[in-house]
């Protein structure tokens, strides 16, 4: 990233707690409305936290060294070395039956997970659990070589994979990166009233912020219309009543809670934490507060904290948007400015942000 020297000099400052107060409102700001920056300051501290880690690991063994010196001065005596001596042979038996069972052990433990399928699952990332839909059907996974040889996409099953949503009339699409990473091809699929189905494509990726922008390109598609909701382009606030529609199952699926904190996973200051109630396949749901202005888009949660769900906020998915425009000026991203949704009951809202949400189906 092409920073100056004075910007790595303020993020080393704020890293190390020497900034001052009027200082310290100035680097939220700019991390709030800066993603690459923010991203920045991510890598150094995890950099910073690796360094320690290291340095800390060094000055343990220089203890147990030092320790270890000691012992053998002490014990330095006839009685002591054949005491020394009858307790290695000790050690050794202890040893080599511990080593005996723990590779017994460790055979069964890979038996079972090996023949229950566990490493074929998702990518696991310490307590954070994407909410990517996995699940296929018995169908599709048991089907022939022949079929898996010679059928063509269109004769294969779609897997579901998550949600997507729409952000401009003309058919450009949001979800996050993980929903269509290494697929063939994309499907996005609406259950209304009838079910629409339309073909999509990756137009751009943020690996970072776990962001995708799709497009769909489809002849039967013409319009989406007048979108009913705004994109909010400041932080909202802590306890703020937010709600979220996605397909964790066939049909849509409606969740409600509030903000819980300002950062996400790890303090991800890119993200907030929501303690709202989601599941696989929620993954590129829109995040919403009262007055229908999205805020985020749901990415994971928590797998030890049930509730402890993440967003991505709005304000990155803004400069990601800027960055298509500017890659590509042909590409026609309009965003709403007209929200209808502020004062509408929530039933109403639901009822009018369904035909601009999109279960994701993927060929893989």
């Amino acid at each position: 990233m092409n920073f100056d020297i004075e910007t790595f000099e303020f993020i080393d400052k704020y890293l190390q707690g020497e900034l001052d107060e009027q200082e310290l409102l100035l680097f939220n700001q700019r991390m709030e409305n800066d993603h690459l920056f923010a991203s920045e300051v991510n890598v150094r501290k995890e950099l910073i936290e690796m360094l320690e880690t290291h340095d800390n690991t060094n000055k343990l063994k220089e203890k147990f060294n030092l320790f270890h010196n000691e012992m053998e001065l002490e014990l330095n005596t006839p009685s002591a070395r054949l005491f020394t001596i009858f307790r290695k042979q000790i050690r050794n038996r202890i040893v080599i039956t511990s080593a005996a069972a723990a590779c017994i052990s460790a055979i069964v433990v890979l038996s079972t997970l090996y023949f229950s399928g566990w490493f074929s699952f998702q990518r696991q990332v310490s307590s954070y659990l994407e909410l990517k839909n996995n699940i296929e059907n018995m169908r599709t996974k048991q089907q022939s070589l022949w079929t898996a040889m010679f059928k063509s996409n269109k004769e294969k099953s779609a897997t579901p994979s998550g949600t997507c949503f729409s952000v401009t009339s003309n058919g450009y699409m949001v979800t996050n990166f993980h929903v269509v990473k290494d697929v063939d091809s994309i499907i996005v699929v609406n259950y209304s009233d009838t079910i629409i189905r339309y073909n999509a494509s990756l137009i751009f990726k943020d690996e970072v912020h776990d962001l995708a922008i799709l497009k769909i390109e489809d002849k039967k598609f013409k319009s989406f219309g007048n979108l009913p909701y705004t994109i909010k382009q400041n932080i909202s606030d802590l306890g703020e009543n937010v709600f979220t529609l996605g397909y964790s199952k066939k049909d849509m699926v409606y969740s409600e809670g509030y903000i819980s904190s300002f950062t996400g996973y790890n303090e991800d200051s890119s993200a907030y934490q929501a303690s709202i109630p989601v599941n696989p396949g929620n993954s590129g749901s829109p995040l919403l507060n009262s007055k229908g202005e999205l805020i985020g888009i749901v990415s994971g949660k928590h797998s030890l904290n049930e509730g402890a769900t993440f967003a991505i906020k709005s304000n990155f998915l803004m400069g990601i948007i800027d960055s298509v425009r500017h890659m590509d000026s042909s590409e026609k991203l309009v965003l709403p400015r007209k929200n209808e949704l502020t004062w509408s009951k929530r039933t109403d809202q639901v009822r009018k942000l369904h035909p601009f949400i999109f279960k994701v189906e993927v060929y893989k």
